[in-house]
């Protein structure tokens, strides 16, 4: 095809195994774009930022049979961990005000042990290696990534403990046990945590808020599954646990999907967002997003996270000066 034709090429295969590989060619201006979707490696996408709407290029030309392949394909694609990286240039989430990986490096440096809650495969823990305090323990209930996050981090001298942070379970740790308890989007016990922590100690966290992706879900038949998952409903259980409320922030933007297939990955991933989730069980709402796109719209939805940062008095907070 010339260079200079500034004409598009579509092009769809489908394979002996009946995988859907999909490539689109953008020539404009000597410049090409190829955007490689296939079973092989489809994390591979490479194309600059200011052109990812050419990602919907040809979408609206595919009939509903290679739509549902596509998607399909996109629901095998595994998931690790938690990480999105598969996502890269389709899938964006609003920056927060705060970085909670920064004040976490900072407690860090004031603590001798450490828990870190619901730690996935340890990829964020691994992020902050270097300020790691001489004693860190994490915890993981998700079996696949219980044995990731043992490989990854039980080298390095973390102990990895197979428990979940439920609101209904008790930890498996003794009174007073850690200087400071870090949870990023994991389950909050908070009688279980002022427990566990020393006098003089911190719980930090980062929650995902109860009422995250509602105007998504409507659309797929789900409600929030957390919905009281709010620091209205928290701060008042750590007060009743004892624990004193250093911060607390709020904030609410926005995930943005590029294109459907994309939407597909993060349901699956996440599954109970919308239970039971399928492209053979939910393509009617996943056509109606599809025509979204099609007609130049992106797929846009409330999402909302918050901070708490609390302290668990010490002897010599009680005494007079």
């Amino acid at each position: 095809m010339p260079c200079n034709d500034g004409s598009d090429l579509w092009r769809l295969c489908i394979c002996a195994d009946s995988i859907v590989t999909m490539v689109l060619t953008i020539a404009a201006a000597c410049d090409k774009y190829t955007v490689h979707l296939a079973n092989c490696c489809p994390c591979d996408i490479r194309y600059p930022a200011e052109h990812r709407t050419l990602l919907n290029l040809g979408w609206d030309r595919m009939d509903n049979t290679t739509l549902i392949a596509a998607w399909e394909n996109e629901q095998r694609q595994p998931f690790v961990g938690w990480d999105f990286s598969y996502l890269h240039g389709r899938m964006a989430s609003e920056e927060l005000p705060w970085s909670y990986e920064t004040r976490a490096i900072e407690l860090m440096h004031n603590a001798q042990s450490a828990l870190d809650l619901d730690t996935g495969g340890g990829e964020r823990l691994l992020q902050l290696r270097s300020h790691w305090p001489a004693r860190l323990v994490a915890t993981e209930s998700y079996q696949p990534n219980v044995q990731l996050a043992t490989e990854r981090l039980t080298p390095l001298g973390v102990q990895v403990v197979d428990a979940a942070a439920d609101e209904r379970v008790p930890l498996p740790f003794g009174d007073a046990s850690f200087d400071l308890i870090l949870n990023r989007h994991g389950g909050l016990n908070i009688a279980e945590l002022a427990r566990v922590l020393k006098p003089g100690g911190t719980l930090f966290t980062q929650q995902v808020h109860g009422q995250t992706l509602h105007d998504l879900l409507e659309l797929f038949g789900a409600t929030p599954q957390w919905p009281d998952a709010t620091p209205e409903a928290y701060i008042p259980m750590l007060e009743q646990a004892g624990l004193v409320l250093i911060e607390q922030r709020q904030h609410w933007g926005a995930e943005t999907f590029n294109d459907v297939g994309a939407l597909v990955y993060f349901l699956r991933a996440i599954p109970w967002l919308v239970p039971g989730f399928s492209v053979a069980t939910h393509s009617a709402p996943l056509y109606a997003l599809h025509e979204r796109v099609a007609h130049g719209d992106v797929l846009r939805f409330a999402a909302g996270a918050y901070l708490i940062e609390a302290r668990k008095p010490d002897e010599y907070d009680s005494k007079p000066i």
